[in-house]
């Protein structure tokens, strides 16, 4: 789903009215006095009722769940390296050779997110929140600091869960205490990740070749494959899911490409396909100049041509007869004629009447006229047409014959009837394809997967099943590896920070019952001095803030933010 302008007003008048109108309620109820914390765009649902939960838990196995948290240490470190390296290595890429696939863009539910997807992460993101906060509550009840409180909480689109712990006590405790309730979250997600794929991968294998899911119609493989076809091998090689992007890489628009599929029936078939190019990757070149040879001009610009909006350049026949020229210049785009590789031109065009004795559009070549380039033969239109046609190198044509000494193309349109008429173009687009654009064949595929034994027990339920393991894993992993990150309030900067910082004495003075007098002695403290301490941790936060946002806002520069999550998973 794309939002419009007004999708995206009204998303955000709904939010506000859900907001306005929760914090009213929340008054009105008086949610305060249990336990509830409201706010203009924002609550906190606090109660002790898990405590007894968590120490039960606590109370099983103390040895098992001292070792395993203490493991969890180890992991968090590992994670938290690991992370920054892959969001240098991510950076990078998206400034030198941008992709989706390296995008990052925060979980907005009705946002980035949107659509069936959600009703499958619900689970996922509730089994998330509640077994990361378990585990804090678990390793800090094991190591005896007091859980005051737990819940959840909720800031505009974003929902959480909490388990609050006494920050003063933990904060006294020895450096590994601290270590194994900080790194405990992560921890477990990391583990439900692993067994979240442990799943998967007995759901699914995964066959050979690539299984075709879409085929769509503005690519050269439309009506020469179809989907739930296996593509088995590219001009003579064996490919996969995993390296069919790369073997179709080094062809160019306008090679042929053999395709060798399986049917569904397991009948083999070769299938040769002239490589296209993605016009969403490729902006179209504008025209320059319209000049009328015969005929007259009716109403509507050039302009009117670059898109197919029914806004229409509309010209009138003369003596039954309409020629004009459509000129492109391409001396200031500072394209090489010698890089040039093909032509493209897409047409929408209406005509007042049905028949025509001749209908031409041609590119003329400038070195010999006998030679011009018939794009279009239009004879016996209904009501109009859309066509697609092109000229390429490949097809054995000397592109430069085409290009008169001032870098100039002139596509000619022909029209003659037995009576006047008028010609309306909708659209005209003319796309000048370089040895550098991207091949683009129109089609989608995923991993031949075939059913193993869970597959079978959970029948036709496996592929939802499937989908929120799937959510269940991705979410798990991510949580795992951005919390332990060293950015505040993070759990990995509490983790890193632990590294320097040793156990706050417990204060001398005991709570003092006047709370003037606590503030004052407070206030009166010495402003703690800048140290080396102090100097590498804060190195290592700016870096990973740096890291971690730049990633974020380059992601949402270079890419549709309200398609780019969907579009991805």
């Amino acid at each position: 789903m794309i939002f419009s302008q007004f999708d995206i007003f009204s998303f955000f008048l709904y939010l506000f009215l859900f907001w306005f109108f929760f914090w009213g309620i929340a008054k009105l109820l008086k949610l305060e006095k249990r336990g509830w914390e409201v706010g203009p765009a924002w609550f906190m649902a606090k109660t002790t009722r898990l405590n007894r939960f968590i120490n039960k838990l606590a109370n099983r196995f103390p040895r098992f769940w001292r070792i395993f948290w203490t493991i969890g240490i180890g992991f968090g470190f590992v994670i938290m390296g690991l992370g920054m390296v892959w969001l240098g290595f991510n950076l990078f890429a998206l400034l030198t050779a941008p992709q989706p696939e390296n995008a990052l863009v925060p979980f907005i539910p009705g946002v980035t997110v949107t659509g069936p997807d959600l009703l499958y992460m619900i689970l996922p993101i509730a089994i998330i929140m509640f077994t990361h906060e378990l585990a804090h509550g678990i390793a800090a009840r094991l190591e005896g600091i007091k859980v005051k409180s737990s819940g959840f909480l909720a800031i505009l689109v974003l929902i959480g869960a909490f388990v609050e712990v006494d920050e003063e006590q933990l904060a006294q405790e020895k450096r590994l205490t601290r270590q194994r309730i900080v790194a405990a979250g992560s921890f477990i997600n990391l583990i439900i990740a692993f067994f979240a794929l442990l799943i998967m991968v007995n759901m699914y294998g995964i066959g050979e070749g690539a299984h075709l899911v879409h085929v769509y119609e503005d690519g050269p493989a439309y009506g020469k494959l179809s989907p739930n076809e296996i593509i088995l091998e590219i001009n003579g090689t064996s490919v996969n899911y995993y390296n069919l992007s790369a073997a179709l890489d080094p062809y160019k628009p306008f090679d042929p490409v053999l395709f060798t599929v399986r049917l569904e029936n397991g009948t083999l078939l070769n299938q040769t396909i002239i490589a296209g190019f993605n016009r969403h990757k490729l902006n179209e070149t504008p025209w320059n100049t319209l000049e009328l040879y015969n005929g007259s001009h009716n109403t509507g610009s050039l302009d009117s041509l670059n898109e197919s909006d029914q806004v229409f350049l509309s010209l009138n026949s003369t003596n039954s007869y309409l020629n004009f020229s459509l000129i492109l210049n391409i001396s200031a785009l500072n394209i090489s004629l010698d890089k040039i590789i093909g032509l493209a031109v897409d047409i929408n065009l209406n005509a007042s009447i049905d028949e025509f004795n001749t209908a031409q559009v041609l590119l003329i070549n400038f070195s010999d006229s006998k030679k011009n380039f018939e794009f279009f033969t239009l004879q016996n239109l209904s009501s109009g047409v859309e066509l697609t046609s092109n000229i390429s190198k490949a097809a054995g044509y000397n592109l430069t014959n085409y290009f008169n000494s001032s870098f100039c193309l002139n596509l000619n349109f022909l029209f003659n009837s037995t009576t006047d008429f008028s010609i309306s173009l909708d659209l005209c687009r003319i796309y000048v394809i370089e040895n550098n654009t991207e091949s683009y064949f129109g089609i989608g595929y995923q991993p031949n997967y075939f059913d193993r034994e869970l597959a079978l027990i959970f029948g036709p339920l496996t592929p939802h099943v499937y989908r929120t393991l799937l959510y269940l894993y991705i979410f798990s992993f991510a949580v795992a590896i951005f919390n332990l990150l060293p950015i505040p309030p993070f759990d990995g900067d509490h983790l890193f920070v632990s590294l320097f910082e040793p156990p706050t004495p417990p204060s001398k003075s005991s709570h003092s019952e006047n709370n003037e007098d606590d503030s004052k002695k407070e206030a009166s403290k010495p402003k703690a001095p800048w140290t080396w301490r102090k100097t590498v941790i804060w190195t290592v936060r700016g870096i990973a803030i740096f890291l971690f946002l730049s990633n974020i806002i380059l992601s949402l520069v270079l890419f549709n933010v309200f398609t780019l999550f969907s579009s991805i998973f």
